[in-house]
């Protein structure tokens, strides 16, 4: 299988490309390393600096690796995630979470890529009523990183249905 791991320089996205490579996958990186490390990614993925915010940057990484095979899936890991920050900075939040996921969709589907994993968070609940989240529970976002999230989401699922 081919993945984009979009994020795939930071924490969590570089576990989960060492765990796609240690499956025998096929992997390739984009990251602008604003958070993320170059030293945490995989010395066997083709890595690609770009921002999610920037269509070039997607597209230049799209259309370079689909001529070659398209992807089978992205995996977006790729989003702000300081929740005092989103609340001094909300702006910022939902440039980078939410329009870089619309520009990331935007590109999916102009080269017909279906496949999406996308890196959510337990944020999108608020003040939980119960001690653990299930993915039916009431989505009420307490601040700007949970409501970006939860606007992803969204988004994604009336992508896929037009899609």
């Amino acid at each position: 299988m081919k993945v984009l791991v979009i994020g795939g320089a930071g924490y969590i996205g570089s576990h989960v490309v060492y765990e796609l490579i240690r499956d025998n996958n096929e992997v390739v990186v984009m990251d602008n390393l604003s958070t993320g490390d170059k030293s945490f990614i995989h010395k066997e993925v083709r890595f690609y600096l770009g921002d999610i915010t920037k269509k070039e940057d997607l597209v230049k990484v799209f259309k370079t690796e689909c001529e070659i095979k398209p992807f089978d899936v992205v995996m977006h890991f790729a989003a702000k995630l300081i929740v005092p920050e989103s609340i001094e900075k909300p702006l910022e939040y939902y440039h980078n979470n939410v329009e870089g996921v619309r520009l990331m969709l935007e590109t999916m589907c102009e080269f017909g890529i279906k496949n999406i994993v996308f890196s959510s968070t337990a944020a999108v609940y608020g003040n939980p009523y119960k001690e653990a989240c299930e993915e039916e529970d009431i989505t009420i976002p307490i601040n700007p990183y949970g409501e970006s999230k939860l606007t992803c989401e969204k988004m994604i699922k009336w992508v896929c249905m037009a899609h």
